[in-house]
């Protein structure tokens, strides 16, 4: 949806979702999860591997980049332990790093300097320094109605989170209910819930938009009124 040039390039037909595999006991015994964690196959090796990393952020908080970096290291320590290795030597680590690369995305439900934007976040000495890269996706700044017309169907749940652009509410919702119908029979229920469920919680609509809405799908929209039906 957002990054059109990489998709031909991403082998999604083996993904593995490691998302609640994926876990840390901290100091105090508390387990840590990531917001999703994907493995996919790369077909214009190297790397081999994406380790596709999605984080959503409803508001700004000052240790973010912080975590985003802690995510990282953690990922990176929960791959060691996948291939049962104590340590790797810097020569085995490049060569891993050759095979499985780590790309981080960041959903912000607040305003940034620009749409879509490359974050990056260092600390420690200059000998031992570590850094994360990671790309944020403020919603709020891009277009709705521009990323309708593209053929994506995950636009219908994050169009709730988008600039309106001149939409009304009720047209977004009907217009997001209509791009979802030509997808169902390739989506699974769960797909489609978490979908409906985006629409019907982040996208309230008051008493007298619901009434144009209800009006919206009975005489514009009859496909999608016969859906919700």
């Amino acid at each position: 949806l957002f990054f059109p040039h990489f998709a031909p390039y991403g082998d999604f037909s083996q993904q593995k979702d490691l998302s609640k595999d994926f876990y840390t006991q901290s100091p105090k015994g508390e387990e840590r999860f990531v917001d999703v964690l994907l493995e996919v196959g790369y077909k214009n090796p190297p790397p081999e591997v994406l380790l596709i990393h999605i984080e959503s952020q409803q508001q700004k908080r000052f240790d973010f980049q912080a975590r985003m970096l802690a995510y990282l290291c953690l990922i990176y320590a929960r791959e060691m332990e996948r291939e049962r290795r104590d340590s790797f030597s810097i020569a085995e680590f490049n060569k891993w790093l050759n095979r499985k690369r780590i790309l981080s995305f960041v959903f912000c439900n607040y305003p940034l300097d620009a749409g879509i934007t490359q974050q990056e976040h260092e600390t420690g000495m200059p000998e031992t320094k570590l850094s994360c890269r990671y790309t944020c996706i403020s919603l709020p700044l891009l277009s709705a109605r521009e990323y309708l017309q593209k053929d994506n169907v995950v636009v219908c749940a994050l169009a709730v989170f988008m600039n309106l652009n001149g939409l009304s509410k009720p047209t977004l919702k009907a217009e997001c209910y209509r791009k979802l119908l030509p997808y169902m029979q390739s989506l699974t229920d769960r797909q489609i819930n978490q979908i409906v469920y985006a629409l019907e919680t982040y996208l309230t609509l008051t008493e007298e938009e619901n009434q144009v809405y209800q009006r919206l799908i009975k005489e514009m929209y009859p496909e999608v009124s016969g859906m919700i039906t």
